[in-house]
């Protein structure tokens, strides 16, 4: 009776755990409630573009504002950097209007940033909120 090889179960079983792993950091894995942030946020962003594209620098502005708020209230940084990035857009278009607000939401998501590296709860990314609205 030959013994069975356990080399290709633990392997398997070894890559499993890296996926889930690299799953749940990656943020992949969300609840329906991020899902309905996720597409406000990108309807959002889709209206800054739009709004840029018809030359309404105040649509655009009030579509960011949106995609913004969309992206703090997620938990990630990918958002808030998205959101900067309309932000520069904005600036490029209509100067004055959006250029400091974007480089703070761009400090906002280095921080969630750091805070996720760190497997941190975001402290910070409240603590730079919370300096914005006083």
């Amino acid at each position: 009776m030959e013994r069975p090889q356990k080399a290709p179960i633990v392997l398997a079983a070894g890559l499993f755990i890296l996926a889930a792993v690299a799953e749940i950091s990656t943020g992949r894995s969300r609840s329906l409630q991020d899902d309905g942030g996720e597409r406000a946020r990108v309807a959002a962003l889709a209206g800054v573009d739009e709004a840029l594209a018809h030359g309404d620098a105040a649509a655009a502005l009030q579509a960011w504002q949106r995609a913004y708020e969309a992206g703090r209230l997620n938990h990630g940084w990918r958002g808030l950097v998205e959101a900067a990035d309309a932000g520069v857009r904005i600036e490029s278009e209509a100067r004055g209007t959006a250029g400091p607000r974007a480089r703070w939401v761009y400090l906002a998501a280095l921080d969630r940033a750091r805070g996720a590296i760190r497997g941190g709860d975001h402290a910070g990314g409240r603590r730079l909120f919370a300096a914005r609205r006083s």
